[in-house]
């Protein structure tokens, strides 16, 4: 009988081609009977490829893989579980009701309500123990209490924050409300725990500054009564000891129920709460908040049928508490601070349900740049009620019955998935085996070209480009990892090299004008996962690197080295340029908080602006021309040449050792996501450089002391200019 132990991690091991690459693993330990050491513990290290599927690279000790051991049947077991991110992060907002025990008061999103997921054993597991129980006293206002729950189900872990809202009606004065953060993955928790919980206090903070100003109105009511009770006591109590004017029947009875001392001890201790509240109520910005809250939800009640129904509910609890029919409802304790909550706790799990694998498959960090927005108030609050999502959750806290089986929070992974469009056209593409002509789509898509220079306008009427944000980046299956590319180099003179095929085969970069679409922002992917880069920055970045394979790893060297890539081509080629513009954009660093510059076609004479201003430039050579045509002398020299057609390069050629592996390993990756993070690696090592280089020669840009530095280091020729360069435009990093 053997067990099976699966350890999931990323770690990072030595590859047999001698080279360090961060993986993700499984560790599989054997145990049989009678007795463990009967056999041997050991490792295997496999892939999901996506030819293939499950493939085993390596066992430790590697003649385990001569034995009796299904290898393939273990690692396909292992490897077609899904990611932990399969399963989705969620909310619960619960109570521990005085009169039921705990309730689920919601959970966002909404349709969890209707899983297969057992809420009520998890609300009675994370409310069994009371974290803030007081042993009596005079009344003090409860601080939060944090807890990590681990295994409220099996394979489910919990952040739980505890906090009370105040109520004269409820036992103690309190009523215990817990949100729980609710996550199959541990090691995600664990790394969000701080800013979570930091979250969340913000989160409550709201909620109970909104019910200490209705808790303060209600004692304020409470002790006026009091002092009217009193006051008629004193009067009825003098009426019968003067006796001037005897007391009917009603007036002695009612003054026999009263008790003076009872009246005096309730009086003092809700005079003294009022003087422990106070202080409470100082937050201007907190009351600027709430005051927000509630003029805008008053002012979309007749707009909104979510708000009106949440206002309904609200009224009818303060009309129940009025007529005295028991404990009013959570939305009634704090209904501006409620709503305010039910937003924050929507963006909290907007933002940290992402799984632990995703990764940004670029090779150097390339950030948006962020304008500082400072929001409003208001634009808060009118952000909050122009989502579907949140109105939802907002009709589901005043009606908690209702159940909803339609899932509106499907957008936060929307980005890490394929759609089922895409998924279709790959199906669709996969299954054709003609290689489709882009005659076709290169007449499209200069038509588009076209149409947009006359309706917008040139630099120059000689030539046009266009830009990044309007060119299309088409869409198509992937290639073939079998089809042969035949090449010879043949290296030039002073240090340039030109790669070229002797016969040029038909173009294996196949074109489908249907799948023209417009390229996303990078966004992290689930390396576990299997998803597709489709449209994002490093898409078919394999398939270059097979395609231009003595090429490849040349153009990867002018990109680290601020060296202007120009992709050429005839006018049938602008899809093809598009799509390898698409996948080295990847591999473009840039300054922090910056973006890759490209042109992806242009049309005319590059001028020096053009070259300045861009890392990858497309361009057009007409027929009967040579690229040399299109750019002028002084230019050619600082670019880096590509005629995509036939393959040939004109640049500097790339020597050393920091990316000397580029020649040999992408050959033996399976899929593009492998790939990006083996370049990952080795943007790690070249951080590491730059990190050094800064540390022992100064952030002044003194040109000796660089190059000194650059010796000592022995870093020499291609690969000092690399670092170099880098450390001219990379963030500064710190290296623990």
């Amino acid at each position: 009988m053997l067990q099976i132990i699966q350890v999931a991690t990323d770690i990072v091991v030595k590859n047999v081609l001698s080279d360090t690459i961060r993986v993700r693993a499984s560790l599989i330990l054997y145990e049989s009977d009678p007795c463990i050491c009967a056999q041997e513990d050991f490792i295997i290290f496999a892939e999901f490829s996506e030819v293939t599927g499950p493939i085993p690279l390596l066992t430790i000790p590697t003649y385990i893989e001569d034995s009796d051991i299904d290898l393939n049947s273990i690692i396909l077991r292992i490897m077609s579980d899904p990611c932990i991110c399969a399963q989705e992060d969620f909310i619960i907002f619960a109570e521990f009701s005085e009169v039921t025990g705990p309730i689920p008061l919601l959970t966002i999103p909404t349709y969890i309500e209707d899983s297969d997921i057992d809420l009520n054993s998890i609300i009675l597991r994370i409310m069994s123990v009371d974290y803030q129980a007081n042993s009596g006293g005079p009344f003090t206002m409860c601080q939060d209490a944090q807890v990590v729950r681990p295994e409220v189900l099996p394979g489910i872990y919990a952040y739980v924050h505890y906090f009370t809202l105040q109520d004269l009606q409820a036992r103690g004065f309190v009523r215990p409300l817990c949100m729980a953060y609710l996550t199959p993955d541990r090691l995600k928790l664990d790394s969000i725990l701080v800013e979570l919980r930091e979250h969340f206090l913000q989160t409550t903070h709201i909620m109970k500054f909104n019910n200490r100003q209705w808790f303060m109105e209600e004692l304020c009511k409470t002790l006026h009564n009091l002092k009217q009770t009193q006051t008629k006591y004193f009067y009825l109590k003098q009426r019968e000891e003067e006796g001037i004017l005897p007391l009917t029947p009603e007036e002695r009875m009612e003054l026999n129920k009263m008790d003076i001392a009872q009246l005096v001890h309730q009086y003092t201790e809700y005079v003294h709460m009022q003087h422990v509240v106070e202080p409470h109520l100082c937050d201007e910005e907190s009351r600027a908040l709430v005051n927000s809250w509630k003029c805008e939800l008053v002012l979309k009640e007749s707009s909104l049928p979510q708000v009106e129904s949440f206002l309904s509910r609200l009224k009818r609890d303060r009309l129940d508490k009025a007529g005295g029919k028991g404990l009013c409802s959570v939305l009634a304790l704090s209904p501006w601070g409620s709503a305010a909550a039910l937003w924050r706790m929507i963006c909290a799990l907007r933002h940290y349900c992402h799984c632990s694998m995703e990764r940004e498959l670029t090779m150097f960090p390339q950030e948006k740049a962020q304008a500082e927005a400072n929001e409003s108030v208001s634009d808060f609050v009118g952000q909050a009620l122009s989502d579907s999502e949140y109105l939802q959750v907002l009709s589901s806290l005043a009606n908690p019955k209702e159940s909803y089986t339609s899932p509106t929070s499907s957008v936060r992974k929307s980005s890490t998935l394929v759609t089922k469009q895409e998924a279709s056209f790959e199906l669709k593409q996969s299954n054709s085996g003609d290689d489709l002509s882009s005659d076709s789509v290169a007449q499209d898509a200069l038509e588009y070209m076209e149409a947009n220079y006359l309706s917008t306008g040139t630099e120059g009427s000689s030539y046009h480009s266009l830009p990044e944000s309007i060119s299309p980046s088409p869409y198509t299956a992937h290639a073939d990892s079998n089809v042969p590319v035949d090449g010879s180099s043949e290296e030039g003179s002073e240090g340039f090299v030109d790669v070229s095929d002797e016969c040029v085969s038909a173009d294996s970069w196949s074109e489908n004008s249907e799948g023209v679409e417009e390229e996303t922002e990078p966004t992290p992917v689930c390396v576990w996962g299997h998803n597709s880069l489709f449209n994002q920055p490093g898409h078919h970045i394999l398939r270059f690197f097979k395609s231009f394979n003595k090429a490849a790893h040349h153009i990867v060297y002018s990109l680290l080295i601020g060296r202007t890539v120009v992709l050429c081509g005839t006018e049938h080629s602008i899809c093809k340029v598009s799509l390898i513009i698409t996948a080295l954009k990847a591999l473009i660093p840039v300054k922090e908080g910056g973006k890759p510059s490209v042109i992806r076609w242009h049309c005319g004479i590059l001028v020096t602006s053009h070259i300045v201003n861009n890392q990858i430039i497309g361009l057009c050579v007409p027929e009967r021309l040579s690229v040399y045509d299109m750019i002028s002398h002084k230019d050619k020299n600082s670019v880096t040449i590509l005629n995509v057609k036939s393959k040939q390069l004109f640049g500097p050629a790339y020597s050393g050792r920091l990316l000397a592996s580029l020649e040999t390993i992408p050959q033996l990756q399976t899929c593009d996501q492998s790939l990006l993070l083996y370049l990952q690696v080795i943007s790690i090592t070249l951080q590491e450089k730059v990190f050094v280089l800064r540390s022992l020669a100064g952030l002044e840009p003194n040109t000796n002391k660089i190059r000194n530095t650059l010796k000592q280091m022995d870093l020499k020729g291609c690969d000092g200019e690399v670092v170099k360069y880098l450390s001219s435009i990379l963030p500064s990093i710190e290296i623990i």
